[in-house]
């Protein structure tokens, strides 16, 4: 006979408590959730931070009006951030040309849970093929393998997903795109990863949802209207975007009235 000190258990192993650091991380993100960095970004921070995924990137970019120095102090909060964290980080600063013809500065952060996986990033950066390399930062970054793969035109739009999926949470808070053939199996991760966001961060992850919603449905209303005209024939649709946030749900309708979207 086993020894049952040893042996299987016929109780579920007790999910690990979050670290201090952990909370401290995730705390500091909501108190100032801007932190220079756009919701999503912040957002995946968080991910990093609680061990769902492996890696992140993100980019500061210096506006025009803004000083060196005031430029320079986001950086170093940023950095004393994650050092606080204790998670493994890159930067790389560049001057590139922005939109207007003009050089513009940005400092690129790359993230890791580990040395190990920082590294898979960095690595896909000296990938010279653009597809190849995208493959490889899709898997340094945790996407789904089938994700991953998929062509530009192998990936499904928001606005294409059935209309009792198309307002759903986790679709709006996914940092990878989904396709066409497998997003089924795909949404499950950005459901998880929503679930620990949404848990660690509840705040953050309501600001980053509604805003990444907001912006799509107003790049749909001037870029691809038949599209949202269509979404929003659909009762169903409709009354899921309605019980997910009514506020914008009214503010919303009023425009879409208001440009012909719906009578």
């Amino acid at each position: 006979m086993g020894n049952p000190e040893h042996g299987p258990s016929f109780f579920p192993e007790a999910e690990a408590e979050r670290s201090q650091e952990q909370r401290e991380f995730a705390d500091r993100l909501e108190a100032d959730p801007n932190l220079f960095i756009v919701f999503r970004d912040s957002l995946d921070l968080v991910l990093v931070s609680e061990g769902e995924k492996p890696a992140s990137h993100i980019d500061f970019w210096k506006i025009p009006e803004e000083s060196e120095e005031e430029f320079q102090r986001k950086v170093n909060q940023l950095t004393a951030l994650l050092e606080a964290r204790g998670l493994s980080f890159h930067t790389e600063r560049k001057t590139v040309e922005g939109r207007d013809g003009n050089p513009v500065e940005r400092v690129g952060f790359s993230v890791g849970r580990s040395e190990e996986e920082l590294q898979k990033f960095t690595d896909a950066d000296q990938i010279e093929d653009y597809d190849e390399r995208m493959v490889a930062y899709g898997r340094a970054l945790g996407y789904p393998e089938t994700a991953v793969e998929a062509k530009p035109d192998e990936l499904i739009k928001w606005y294409e997903l059935p209309d009792n999926v198309v307002f759903n949470e986790e679709v709006h808070s996914s940092p990878f795109g989904m396709s066409r053939e497998h997003w089924q199996e795909e949404i499950e991760t950005a459901r998880e990863w929503a679930s620990v966001a949404k848990e660690a961060a509840p705040r953050l992850y309501e600001q980053a949802t509604n805003q990444i919603l907001r912006d799509r449905l107003l790049y749909a209303l001037s870029e691809t209207p038949e599209e949202l005209r269509r979404i929003f024939r659909s009762q169903e649709a409709r009354a899921a975007l309605e019980q997910r946030n009514k506020p914008l749900y009214d503010n919303f309708m009023r425009g879409a009235r208001a440009n012909g979207i719906i009578d």
